[in-house]
């Protein structure tokens, strides 16, 4: 009997330190606050004017952890060295630099919370300013937000080449992000480059 006691007590006991550090993450699931091991990656995008007075603003990014102490990103990295035949170290280290985006462990169900670089915004605290929240992140750690924000905040920030500089809010690390505004009359240069 006293066997079987332990036997119950030693298993959950055991499973003490995962149970920590999923508590230490929950809050980041209930207040947008990016964990210490998590990192987000914007995307430029376009804004386009919805009126005289109103931008349409897409926002897009990408929440996801290194997880560059992984051993099985490790040995799938060295795999595709050997199988690529990538000998030298420079090489190396530009394929693991390369491939290190493949092999993220991307955060689904994240927000996060921006605020607009420029505007007066950012110098807030949190819950003073216009902080924008983004929607959850998807399986594959990629969230899409679609703001409608005004002309004088938008065009307030912007620098002269027309760019509107943003930040995720965390208190410690910088993530930033850029908002191209795109007139409604002009020239616009398309050219695809990845064929190149």
């Amino acid at each position: 009997l006293i066997n079987a006691v332990m036997m119950r007590t030693s298993t959950p006991l055991s499973l003490l330190p995962t149970f920590l550090l999923s508590l230490n993450k929950a809050s980041n699931y209930l207040t947008g606050k990016i964990a210490c091991d998590e990192r987000v990656l914007f995307f430029p995008t376009l804004a386009n004017k919805i009126n005289a007075t109103h931008w349409h603003v897409p926002i897009h990014g990408w929440i996801f952890e290194p997880e560059t102490e992984s051993k099985k990103r490790r040995v799938a990295i060295k795999g595709l060295g050997k199988l690529f035949q990538v000998n030298d170290v420079d090489e190396k280290r530009l394929l693991k630099r390369r491939l290190m985006w493949f092999t993220v462990d991307n955060q689904s169900m994240k927000y996060v919370k921006i605020a607009i670089v420029g505007s007066g915004i950012e110098e807030k605290e949190e819950g003073e300013g216009d902080h924008y929240r983004l929607p959850r992140s998807a399986k594959d750690g990629h969230f899409i937000g679609h703001l409608t924000l005004r002309n004088d905040e938008l065009l307030d920030a912007a620098d002269s080449d027309g760019i509107v500089r943003y930040e995720a809010i965390d208190h410690k690390r910088t993530f930033a992000g850029a908002i191209h505004l795109l007139p409604p009359t002009g020239v616009s240069i398309i050219s695809d480059i990845d064929d190149t």
